[in-house]
This record gives structure tokens, C-alpha cells and sequence, in this order.
């Protein structure tokens, strides 16, 4: 599903956080995944509320978009992605944040792919989680089933999962990149059934963010989702 709406004002601000360190000059896209970042940031915010949690993880953190907008939020941030330079700069953007936020955030790195059989035994050493979250990752993600059961697992009873990635688009977001081999979006039906199926509550599910995204020459206003869920006990 596409739009021509431009993002609405009522897509929720939340408070001011400190952002990544600034993208270079010469892409010319920064400005607009910034901004969407930030406001995926907010989302995440509002939706787990004003607590204060022990270990949060960022699923696919990339080079660090949107963990530097929620460093307060946890005592531990654990940043997972299977692109080391990637990883490098998150913890670079997030440490930065957490320095000009006046917080005792500590900052680590997971090398490690939670969607595959081989990543998984590896995956005990980020539990307990209270919170786990991910922001445009799981379209790369092949078994994104997998990787939802596994960071179910790692989720204390009563931890939260919040996900923000594309609605179905028709192949719209990757089309200037033909060699892009990942999904082309989730419906809402999709993402519900793969969290229930993980032992998860949906809390949540609601199209959070228009992005005005320039596709061959002409920009397109493609819907991002955000999903919340809970791990139920037992």
C-alpha cells in the first residue's frame, strides 16, 4: 500500500533527545532518514511510556539512526547488527548521545544474526532483555519469523518488542536498488500473526509514519507501520 499523504502533524514528537552524529555531506537522502528516524525514535518513546529499563536491544542498528534518540531510556543498550563497520559507528553515534545526554548509558555491540540457526546458541548472552526494538531492519531480514521466536525468547515476561518497518509497497522503496533481495513491506495481518505465533501480546499496530521517499525521480509517500507487543508469561 502507497500513499500520496504527506506525513500528518499529529505523528507523536516526544521529548527532545540528542540525535546520531551528523551523515555526510554528500548524501543527499540523510536529511530525509534523519527525519525519520527521529520520529520512529518518538513512537518507540511513547509507546514504552516514561519507565526506566535495564538492557534494551536495537535489532539491526545499522550505523546508528535510531538508538541516540533513546539512550536515557536504558542502563544498558545493546546494539546487534552482522555489518562490523556498521557496528562501529553505532556505538560511536550512541556513546556520543549518551555523553551530551549526561547519562550512564553503557553501550555495547552484538555481532550476530538472530534470524539464522547458527546465531542463535549465541543468543543467551543478550538475555534478559526488557525491551527489544528495531527500526527499517526486517525488510533485509530473510526469516523474520525466526528472528521474532528467538528475541521472544530473550524477552523477559512482560519485556516489550516494538518493530517499525514498511507496509507493503509493491517493490516501490528498493526499486532504484535492483539488487535489493528483501521484502517489500509487511501488512499489519503478517507482523500480528508472526509476534502471536512468538508467544507475544500485540499491544499496538498502526501505520506511525509517512516517508517521502524519492523513487526514479518523483517522490512516493510510503506508510511505515509500528508494532508493540508483549511476552506473555510462561
Amino acid at each position: 500500500m502507497t500513499t500520496d499523504r504527506p506525513a500528518h502533524p499529529g505523528q507523536p514528537s516526544g521529548p527532545a533527545a540528542p540525535g546520531p552524529a551528523q551523515p555526510a555531506a554528500d548524501d543527499p537522502d540523510a536529511d530525509r532518514r534523519a527525519r525519520r528516524c527521529a520520529a520512529l525514535a518518538a513512537h518507540i518513546r511513547l509507546v514504552l511510556g516514561d519507565g526506566h529499563h535495564r538492557r534494551g536491544l536495537d535489532i539491526g542498528s545499522g550505523a546508528g539512526g535510531v538508538s541516540p534518540h533513546l539512550v536515557d531510556l536504558f542502563d544498558e543498550q545493546v546494539l546487534l547488527d552482522v555489518d562490523g563497520d556498521a557496528l562501529a559507528l553505532a556505538h560511536a553515534n550512541v556513546s556520543a548521545a549518551v555523553t551530551a545526554a549526561g547519562c550512564s548509558t553503557r553501550v555495547r555491540t552484538a555481532r550476530v544474526d538472530l534470524s539464522t540457526a547458527e546465531g542463535a546458541p549465541h543468543a543467551g548472552d543478550l538475555a534478559p532483555l526488557d525491551v527489544a526494538f528495531s527500526a527499517m531492519a526486517l525488510h533485509h531480514v530473510r526469516d523474520v519469523p525466526r528472528l521474532l521466536r528467538t528475541v521472544a525468547g530473550l524477552l523477559r515476561p512482560g519485556g516489550r518488542l516494538v518493530v517499525a518497518d514498511l507496509e507493503p509497497d509493491g517493490g516501490l522503496y528498493h526499486a532504484d536498488r535492483p539488487s535489493f533481495d528483501g521484502h517489500d513491506g509487511f501488512s499489519h495481518e503478517q507482523i500480528s500473526s508472526w509476534c502471536v505465533a512468538a508467544g507475544l501480546h500485540v499491544d499496538q499496530l498502526v501505520t506511525a509514519y509517512v516517508d517521502p521517499k524519492p523513487v526514479r525521480g518523483t517522490v512516493r509517500h510510503l506508510p511505515v507501520f509500528v508494532a508493540a507487543a508483549t511476552r506473555l508469561p510462561g
